[in-house]
């Protein structure tokens, strides 16, 4: 077995092929990238009419199934990257993650990576932190997936160009119908016990007391209901009440326990602006209660346009000061990052930024300044 992965991962060097790399990044969010990747790989090898989605899937799981290596610490310094740990380990993870693991099909991939971790910990060595939270997880998760991705890069990179026609050449290897790996054969960890609100305990023991009463008058030595039994079961029953319409009326706002910011990676030229993309949970908390600060308001700030949040660079471009800052999205003990980059304009990019879209100016009206 492989020891524990170091606690900062790191990819010093740049992977051989970037688009391919992006294309395996973008596999975690939307499993139908899963196309992109067989297109790119074969080149015009891939028949649409002939590779459908479900082919293409299993063509994914198949890749990272078989090459995904074992490496060690010496092998990640002498490479400049990835992560130390067992071919098994990082190919379980980099498919739940994308959701091509039996039991984590999630649509999210912050739930899957969750859920996954709360299954996996005990015996998967990438997985050596005490992690709470979804927001927490898939922040601690997002640089060891780079590092897996960044390896699986490489590797794939090597074979192709060591291809005369410069393919893959693994179509044939491909199952012909999809089946989604299972698990290492592990008993899952116990969910953590969310502890009972006191009002909710509080009306359970009343339904448990008045029970308990009841079968007591009734099958005891005396099998006669005294008045005295009838106001006290009617007081409790009262108070039942009552604290349901209390308790109805405290939870009407629902807390927020976990934000994920799906954008995370954002770069701008100066003036232009980018769609905050935020996911909540639960879903029907409402998102209106996240709070977004910038770390660095002179690089880029937050604005609201309806209930919509966008990220905003700068007009002003200084060629001596730091072009980077982080947004938080945040309610008590949620929160979640985005990395904003401002880049240095060119000519052609100055020349095309006209008028107020997705990606310009944003000194337009109805627009509220926030995070500064």
């Amino acid at each position: 077995m492989m020891g524990r992965p170091r606690k900062e991962p790191k990819s010093e060097v740049l992977a051989k092929d970037t688009k391919l790399e992006g294309i395996l990044k973008d596999l975690r969010n939307n499993k139908t990238d899963a196309v992109r990747l067989v297109e790119y790989l074969e080149g015009n090898s891939y028949k649409e009419s002939e590779h459908t989605e479900e082919f293409c899937e299993a063509y994914a799981i198949a890749i990272i199934q078989t090459h995904c290596k074992d490496t060690t610490r010496e092998d990640v310094d002498q490479a400049g990257g990835g992560i130390a740990g067992s071919a098994e380990d990082k190919a379980e993870l980099m498919l739940a993650a994308c959701g091509f693991l039996q039991g984590f099909t999630y649509e999210r991939q912050g739930q899957r990576n969750h859920k996954y971790y709360d299954y996996a910990r005990t015996y998967n060595q990438l997985l050596s932190g005490t992690w709470h939270g979804e927001s927490s997880i898939t922040a601690k998760l997002r640089p060891i997936l780079n590092d897996i991705t960044w390896e699986l890069t490489n590797t794939l990179f090597d074979i192709k160009t060591q291809r005369v026609d410069k393919k893959l050449g693994f179509l044939n290897q491909v199952p012909k119908e999809l089946t989604l790996p299972a698990p290492h054969n592990a008993k899952p960890t116990k969910d953590p016990i969310t502890p009972e609100p006191t009002g909710l305990r509080l009306i359970r023991l009343l339904k448990q007391f008045i029970i308990d009463t009841k079968n007591t008058l009734i099958e005891g030595p005396r099998p006669k209901i005294s008045l005295v039994a009838i106001l006290a079961i009617s007081a409790f029953v009262g108070f039942l009440l009552l604290a349901r319409i209390i308790l109805g009326s405290l939870s009407k706002e629902t807390p927020i326990n976990n934000i994920y910011i799906v954008n995370d990676q954002i770069s701008l030229l100066p003036g232009e602006r980018e769609k905050l993309m935020v996911a909540i949970y639960p879903n029907d908390a409402n998102i209106e209660l996240l709070e977004y600060v910038s770390d660095n308001a002179n690089v880029a700030y937050i604005v609201r346009s309806d209930k919509d949040r966008y990220v905003v660079a700068l007009d002003d471009w200084q060629a001596d000061a730091v072009h980077q800052a982080t947004i938080t999205a945040q309610y008590e003990e949620a929160t979640d990052t985005a990395s904003v980059t401002v880049q240095e304009p060119t000519l052609t990019s100055l020349e095309t930024q006209t008028g107020i879209g997705e990606n310009q100016s944003t000194d337009g009206s109805g627009e509220n300044k926030e995070g500064g």
